[in-house]
């Protein structure tokens, strides 16, 4: 039976499940021809985002709501009108985050005018203050809210004071949402050396891509307007590895 996004919810003892929905295109590059992985740099989300400006370098971003990471996922195809999209999952061991350091580690939450100032200047591209900027100079991994809305609702704002609760991303239980961010080269070499290993890669269906088109007003990842579109098949493909 082919496992698919809405059957692959696990806890695994001694670490932490994480997701990301992604075009399918992009998730294939991640795999050589026997099946292993061997190049993440399709996992980075281009900035400005969350918590990288165009300064900074790439990042890659994963969450910890499998529900998310789908709902993004069919967000992608309908806003790019891909052929397929995937969930990838991957586990995340403890003993390494337990590993970093309190500089390399970082834990920024809303409503903290730290996390609304990272949002405020990354969203935006703009610089780092300098003294946000010093307390992130290590950061490996970041775990913190993940925001919502456009970027040109960011580019409207006078001041990091302006970001407020209405720019949280929520799950369906109205929680906001938490993001593990692998920061830059160093979060990257991360991310090979503990979790590159455990990925695997799931398809989505056509009758979860309904489901979110039907209700998609309920998820706002970025509260664009999207364009209706006709329904397509998005193919059971195989999942990797």
């Amino acid at each position: 039976m082919l496992e698919t996004s809405i059957s692959i919810a696990t806890r695994i003892q001694g670490s932490i499940t994480v997701y990301k929905g992604m075009d399918k295109g992009r998730a294939d590059r991640l795999f050589d021809d026997a099946g292993n992985v061997h190049d993440i740099t399709s996992l980075n989300s281009d900035p400005p985002s969350d918590f990288i400006n165009t300064m900074t370098g790439l990042g890659i971003y994963f969450t910890v709501c499998q529900e998310l990471a789908v709902k993004y996922a069919c967000y992608i195809k309908h806003r790019d009108n891909v052929i397929a999209v995937v969930v990838v999952r991957a586990t995340i061991p403890n003993s390494a985050i337990e590993s970093l350091s309190s500089a390399q580690l970082q834990k920024i939450f809303w409503p903290s005018y730290k996390w609304k100032s990272l949002i405020y200047h990354s969203r935006r591209g703009l610089k780092l203050p300098s003294d946000l900027g010093r307390s992130l100079r290590d950061a490996i991994l970041i775990i913190g809210t993940i925001s919502t809305r456009p970027k040109r609702v960011y580019d409207r704002m006078d001041g990091p004071e302006e970001v407020t609760e209405d720019h949280l991303l929520r799950d369906k239980n109205g929680n906001p949402a938490i993001q593990y961010v692998f920061r830059g080269e160093s979060g990257g070499e991360f991310f090979m050396q503990h979790i590159m290993r455990s990925m695997t890669v799931h398809a989505m269906t056509t009758r979860e891509y309904i489901s979110w088109y039907q209700n998609r007003s309920a998820y706002p990842i970025h509260n664009e307007s999207l364009p209706e579109a006709p329904f397509a098949n998005m193919g059971e493909s195989a999942n990797r590895p």
